[in-house]
């Protein structure tokens, strides 16, 4: 018997108090007591063994043993499958298989559906079955890795982010050897190979793919049968199935197409909250692509490994001295706000060039290195026309608004840096969250934005939402020692100066 002795003392009580009562049933089983509480018991039933048709406890996830570069330092491992959801039993869990997926059921998506689902409107952490076709209804992403998965506990898995996902595809080293579509126990998709890939004996992997290749093709350019994916799982590739994607109730492409979700956003023409993640099949080939938040797709989270920089046990993240960096590909990191600013898209503090402080008036007057006038300057300055000469041309570090109100490695960019951004970034103008500016794409396709936060000089705000950008630490000859490098906006990779008096954002950089 599988429970030796069993008390009918809560059934009694229930018959005493009466119905509204918590009522607790009593187990006694080798020696140990348990104690449940019930709302109320219909029957007992004593077996030789587990019932069958009842859930599992939820096991704890292993993810993929595959190690992923999703940035300078900074590994990951994948989740052993697609990320799939109960409605009715609110529970997480993975597929059992990576090549699994849920398919034209997602259209059942309810609140009390009683089966899986694996399409998801993006960052839809706390609302998972949310199938509103109104974009706006998806305003903030809330990661679903804040939730509990099997045994796992809340916050254990996460999201890439747009960065990462373009690291994987296009930056780690050999990169484009590492993905190619395929068949997989018959199941059609993509395969992302872990950064030390050896192939095992007896298999041929064809990375990339043909960019006009149809669903047809898939079979005949490399297929995968379950003895041959084992072997290639167990040295940790990961494979996403081709879920399809789902727009309201109605699911297109299973086999056929899908994607899955980053947590980063930006916003599109229009006005349209837009973000993406990977397509899986539409260009016949895996690439970043960028879609409405109301559309769902597939969901394969990761989870961070330790980072021999961080220390054992602290996940690495693009985070320097607790505020957040992209990689553009280029010579340093940029920050992805300005200084006093919480999001891209905040204007954040101004400063006069060389203050490290935000204050109410920007003149000559207020201005800290200079007694009242640009011919009267008091530090940085290579003319005496211009004030006490000390042939300084470089902000010191008590003077660089990023390094004193940031820390750590972080400091305000130089001439050179800035030229970077002219020279090698491409520059589009857009909104964020309704906020005009500028999206700087890098050589690696990361990206960062600029809010048209205009300047502050003699009382007024001057161009807010038309132009400005951020100084640099770096007076210039021309015209003269009371003016400091900064690049315009309305004109997208002008170099331009402006006198060091005036208000300025400062966007930090750090190496």
């Amino acid at each position: 018997m599988i429970m030796k002795r069993l008390s009918f003392l809560a059934m009694f009580i229930a018959m005493v108090l009466g119905a509204s009562a918590q009522y607790y049933m009593h187990v006694w089983s080798d020696g140990a007591t348990y104690s449940m509480p019930v709302l109320n018991v219909d029957s007992v039933t004593f077996t030789d063994g587990p019932l069958e048709n009842v859930p599992n406890e939820p096991q704890e996830p292993t993810p993929v043993v595959g190690v992923f570069s999703v940035g300078e330092g900074k590994t990951v491992t994948f989740s052993p499958g697609n990320l799939q959801y109960h409605p009715a039993n609110d529970e997480w869990r993975f597929a059992e298989n990576q090549w699994d997926y849920v398919g034209e059921a997602n259209s059942n998506i309810a609140a009390d559906y009683a089966g899986w689902l694996d399409l998801f409107g993006w960052g839809t952490g706390d609302c998972p079955t949310k199938a509103s076709e109104d974009y706006t209804d998806y305003p903030t992403f809330v990661d679903w890795g804040t939730n509990a998965i099997g045994n796992d506990a809340p916050n254990t898995w996460r999201t890439l982010t747009m960065e990462e996902f373009a690291y994987i595809r296009y930056t780690r080293d050999n990169a484009a050897e590492l993905i190619g579509i395929a068949q997989v126990n018959g199941v059609n998709g993509v395969i992302l190979l872990p950064d030390n890939w050896s192939l095992p004996d007896g298999i041929v992997f064809k990375a990339g793919g043909h960019s006009e290749m149809s669903i047809e093709a898939y079979a005949l350019y490399q297929t995968f049968d379950n003895e041959q994916w084992s072997k290639m799982e167990a040295l940790g590739a990961v494979f996403i199935p081709a879920s399809g994607w789902r727009t309201g109730k109605n699911v297109r492409c299973v086999e056929f197409g899908g994607g899955w979700w980053h947590s980063s956003s930006y916003i599109g023409n229009q006005g349209v909250l837009c973000t993406g993640g990977i397509d899986i099949y539409s260009t016949g080939i895996v690439e970043l692509c960028s879609t409405r938040a109301e559309a769902a797709y597939s969901v394969r989270l990761v989870k961070d490994l330790e980072d021999e920089t961080t220390g054992p046990g602290t996940p690495p993240t693009n985070v320097e001295n607790g505020h957040e960096y992209v990689d553009l590909g280029l010579s340093v990191k940029w920050a992805t706000c300005n200084v006093g600013a919480n999001a891209p898209e905040e204007y954040g503090d101004y400063f006069a060039w060389g203050e490290v402080e935000p204050k109410e008036s920007y003149t000559w007057d207020t201005y800290k290195w200079c007694n009242g006038s640009d011919t009267t300057l008091t530090k940085y300055c290579t003319d005496s026309d211009y004030g006490t000469v000390d042939n300084k041309t470089v902000l010191e570090a008590a003077d660089d608004a990023a390094a004193v109100n940031w820390g750590g490695k972080w400091r305000m960019p130089t001439d050179t840096e800035l030229d970077e951004l002219r020279t090698e970034c491409t520059w589009e103008v857009d909104t964020l969250n309704g906020v005009a500016g500028l999206i700087l794409t890098g050589p690696n396709g990361n990206n960062i934005f600029i809010p048209a936060s205009g300047d502050k000089e003699n009382g007024m705000h001057v161009n807010l939402g038309r132009g400005g950008f951020f100084w640099s630490n770096t007076i210039i000859g021309w015209p003269g020692p009371s003016s400091a490098r900064m690049i315009l906006w309305d004109s997208p990779g002008y170099e331009s100066w402006l006198k060091r008096y005036c208000g300025l954002p400062v966007r930090p950089v750090c190496q």
